[in-house]
């Protein structure tokens, strides 16, 4: 223990957590009379009661009126000491027990006054007259000396050599300075700060406990927020305080969206027990609903108090700290841990590595460098509380526990050490002799804050062979210590090369450069003993670590090296290649006296080589870099074969004209799978390779185009160079503008002769079939008696009418039958006019319901076309059909009327152009069509 077991700690326990009635300030205590004692006896009595108590400033108040009676009165100096020293006003007991041994009073039981003095001289930094007390009180022959008191004074002894040949810490760059006042700091306590951003939550005992039954009441602690506008800090209670209890510690998870904090009430007149909460941070700075951490957390009838949060570097999990007095701990209050899972919490683990047979409190864990901030009495300290830090983590191996030096610590308590973020500033709150805060002695905690040196190092990246700055790599920088290695900071790079280290002075570090697929590079160094003002520089060259392919090729029948063919590469990147999508190789490379091929890949990519060779089929492989670690060489081996050349191409339907941006899928059906995929520029038709006996199937495919495909087989074919395969592929278009109009042609007084009906039964091919099967009846009947020129001419007029007309038209309407349903599928809604017409050879009335008829056989086609599959779009009105019958009324003035002369009015082409049918899209999608004439 680092002071004499005569002086009780328990005032930090009523300062900062078990306790309120110091946090009023003594000069208010002290000027209440509170006692109307009728003689000396009574009051010293009455003094000694609130000693017991705890109520020390109404002791110290008591015993002095009972030194204006008898001012060297042994037990009223060594009651107003206690008191004192309860309270931490160490040189109010200094008075005291100086007057006992300047006076050598020390009749009475107790301590002999001078290591009481020695005692108190050392709280308050007094550390050479405190060694000349020590030595004084082990002189004189009076004193008692056991072997325990006997070690606790070598220790006291030993300490303030230590205190006084400690050089002061280098790591502050700014003065340790009180935070303003009085805004923040006032006459009580201000304690446990916590910079979030750019507002500082602390907790403050400045508030009086409403409906306190207490006489006089008792303090309040409620947790403040600070913002400082223009030098100026604005000061207010946050919204989570709780009216009727305590509201302390808060702190914060590393995503600033759930806080943790203390909800405390008095138990007794005096102390204080402490249970933790947390509530989400919603947005807007929302506060959730309070939730009690669970049982196995809070522990009753313990206190649990002073949380932290804190996540060690390359960990993905947060750990609460806090504060304890439950059973088998090593202490009086120790340190636990309790990792956070989700939403729950594992239970709490006694943090050994740290924790002394004494007080071990106020943890704070900086995450961004892995270090553990404490204050303990159960160290070498320098009177009271002192600040130590350790790196390490839960699980993990914790250095030895350091401690912060002067300034930072003091003769006084030196408590809630903070750190920000970034690690700039740090925050602690102390009752350090000095403190502005207006109250009597050292009773109450202020908040100092100060800012630390930053020496830096730049760690530098580049790569080994090119000397390239390497993005996106890692810089892990570990510590050398004499309890081991210990990760210091890890930094990944986005951008640049560069990495920015805050270093210690006077230790042994490590530098590590990673990057995925390549070897690690690492330097060791020590910094300077003293901190510096130049940036270290450590250029690290992570060496890249390799893939290499090579690919042979082989006949695939005699297994011999093939020369001349030409090898593809696909670089498909990050993904995997999107199946039928036509990719550009990103290489091509021709060996003309070789068989091998050598590519240099990429880590975590995949790849595709493809070989071929004129008159040989294609083989291909995919290789993939996924996973792999390590400097590697993949082989792989392609057959190819001779086989047959395909050549294809594809005409419009309608046009007959060659389409070009066609897209071919080549499919072998014997091992059912897709061979190849190509999509043809202008003037390029598809040429392949296929392999003997196989079958195979070649697909057009071409936006607004129905597809076509045609099978081919090279089935029993002999093994013979130079052979070729043609194939013309034809595409309906999937646009109805395309095929209209639509004629089709009538033989005379069809359908259903001699009838004035004006509907059939029959449909348009039966009729088409009957009439194209009379060609050459009609180039018989029409041309008898001619002769020539004139027989030629007229027989040649007739078949062309025949094969291109009445044959084209029917040709035309099965293709729109069948484009028809696509155009439905897709969800077009069409108007289809069907306009029939009649020559003039019969009567007006006739021709009307003639051509009512032929109407209908049309009508009747797309009814019963393919099964019906049209009636569905009918009948929900998406397909319109529109019948127009128009008789002869329309008819050219020089077709025939004359019944009698047939060859005229039925035989001749002028006449039979006129027993049509036109069909005639009028809207698509309620858009107008205009139908070429």
């Amino acid at each position: 223990m680092s002071i004499s077991k005569s002086i009780s700690l328990l005032f930090i326990y009523l300062v900062l957590a078990t306790s309120a009635w110091g946090q009023g300030g003594f000069s208010e205590q002290i000027s209440r009379d509170r006692d109307r004692a009728s003689s000396l006896s009574a009051l010293e009595k009455s003094a000694k009661k609130s000693l017991d108590e705890g109520d020390y400033a109404t002791a110290m108040h008591r015993y002095l009126k009972v030194m204006e009676l008898d001012s060297l009165q042994e037990r009223a100096l060594r009651g107003y000491g206690e008191a004192a020293v309860k309270s931490a006003a160490f040189e109010k007991a200094e008075w005291a027990y100086k007057r006992l041994v300047n006076n050598k009073i020390n009749e009475g039981p107790g301590r002999a006054p001078s290591l009481l003095l020695a005692d108190v001289e050392y709280r308050l930094g007094k550390y050479a007259e405190a060694k000349e007390m020590y030595q004084r009180f082990l002189a004189d022959d009076k004193n008692v000396i056991n072997g325990e008191l006997m070690e606790t004074i070598q220790t006291n002894m030993d300490n303030c050599d230590w205190a006084l040949g400690m050089l002061p810490s280098n790591l502050l760059k700014t003065p340790l300075m009180l935070l303003d006042t009085p805004t923040i700091n006032t006459i009580s306590s201000e304690y446990s700060p916590y910079l979030k951003g750019d507002t500082l939550y602390f907790s403050s005992g400045r508030f009086t406990l409403e409906h306190d039954r207490h006489n006089p009441q008792r303090n309040q602690i409620k947790i403040m927020s600070a913002v400082q506008h223009d030098g100026v800090f604005s000061v207010s209670p946050i919204e989570i305080n709780e009216p009727s209890l305590h509201t302390a510690h808060l702190t914060f998870n590393e995503k600033n969206n759930r806080a943790y904090y203390c909800e405390c009430k008095y138990v007794g007149n005096t102390e204080i027990r402490c249970e933790l909460f947390r509530r989400a941070l919603l947005p807007d700075n929302v506060w959730g609903p309070a939730q009690k951490l669970p049982e196995y957390i809070n522990l009753p009838e313990y206190t649990t108090t002073e949380p932290s949060i804190g996540r060690a570097p390359e960990s993905n999990e947060e750990v609460l700290y806090f504060v304890s007095d439950r059973p088998e701990g090593l202490g009086k209050r120790d340190i636990w841990y309790s990792k956070i899972v989700g939403d729950s919490l594992t239970p709490p683990i006694n943090l050994k590595e740290i924790n002394t047979k004494e007080e071990d409190v106020t943890p704070f864990y900086h995450s961004g460098t892995g270090t553990l901030y404490f204050s303990t009495d159960g160290r070498q300290t320098m009177g009271g509380f002192d600040i130590y830090q350790s790196k390490g983590a839960p699980g993990k191996t914790w250095s030895t526990p350091e401690h912060m030096r002067t300034p930072l610590n003091s003769g006084a308590n030196d408590v809630f050490f903070s750190m920000s973020r970034n690690g700039q500033s740090v925050f602690m709150a102390s009752n350090r002799r000095g403190s502005q805060n207006n109250s009597e002695e050292a009773c109450c905690y202020d908040l100092f804050k100060a800012d630390l040196q930053t020496p830096k190092m730049i760690a530098l990246a580049f790569n080994k062979e090119t000397k390239d700055s390497l993005r996106f790599s890692t810089m892990r920088l570990i510590e050398l210590s004499p309890e081991g290695v210990v990760l210091y900071d890890k930094k990944i790079s986005v951008e640049g090369p560069n990495y920015a280290f805050d270093l210690q002075p006077d230790r042994k570090y490590m530098i590590i450069g990673e990057k995925d697929h390549f070897l690690p590079d690492t330097m060791r160094f020590s910094t300077p003993k003293v901190i510096w003002n130049d940036v270290m520089v450590m250029k690290l060259e992570p060496a890249p670590i390799h893939v290499n392919l090579i690919v042979t090729v082989l006949d695939k029948e005699t297994k011999k090296p093939i020369t001349g063919v030409t090898s593809l590469y696909y670089d498909y990147g990050a993904s995997m290649p999107i199946p039928d999508k036509v990719t550009v190789p990103t290489q091509s490379n021709t060996n003309q006296s070789g068989n091998t091929f050598e590519y240099t890949l990429e880590f975590d990519k995949h790849y595709k080589v493809a070989a071929s060779k004129i008159g040989y089929t294609t083989d291909s492989s995919f290789v993939s870099t996924l996973g792999l670690k390590g400097n590697t060489t993949i082989r792989d081996t392609l057959y190819i074969n001779r086989g047959v050349n395909l050549k294809a191409y594809t005409t419009d339907f309608l046009t007959k004209d060659t389409l070009y941006g066609v897209t071919y899928r080549l499919i072998d059906l014997t091992a059912q799978h897709q061979k190849d995929t190509f999509v043809s520029p202008k003037d390029k038709n598809y040429g392949s390779v296929l392999s003997l006996e196989r079958r195979y199937r070649i697909i057009a495919e071409k936006t607004d185009y129905l597809p076509d495909s045609v099978d081919i087989t090279t089935l029993n074919l002999p093994k013979i160079e130079f052979q070729t395969i043609a194939r013309e592929l034809r595409l309906r278009p999937l646009s109805i503008e395309k095929y209209l109009p639509i004629l089709l042609y009538f033989d005379n007084d069809e359908p259903d002769k001699r009838t004035l009906a004006r509907t059939t039964k029959r449909e348009y091919r039966v009729t088409y079939v009957d009439y194209i099967r009379q060609k050459e009846d009609f180039i018989s009947k029409f041309t008898e008696g001619m002769s020539g020129a004139e027989l030629k001419q007229s027989s040649d007029s007739i078949d062309y009418f025949f094969e291109h007309q009445v044959r084209g038209g029917w040709d035309h309407l099965m293709a729109f039958s069948e484009v028809l349903y696509d155009m439905m599928g897709r969800g077009d809604t069409i108007e289809i006019t069907l306009k029939g017409y009649a020559s003039p050879r019969a009567g007006t009335a006739y021709n009307l319901n003639l051509t009512d008829r032929r109407v209908s056989s049309v009508y009747n086609h797309f009814d019963q076309f393919d099964g019906g599959i049209y009636k569905k779009f009918v009948d929900s009105k998406q397909l319109i059909f529109i019948r127009e019958p128009n008789g002869e009324s329309k008819s050219p003035k020089n077709v025939s009327s004359d019944i009698k002369d047939k060859r005229k009015s039925i035989y001749d082409v002028s006449a039979s152009r006129e027993r049509r049918l036109e069909i005639i899209g009028v809207r698509t999608n309620g858009r107008q069509i205009i139908v070429p004439k």
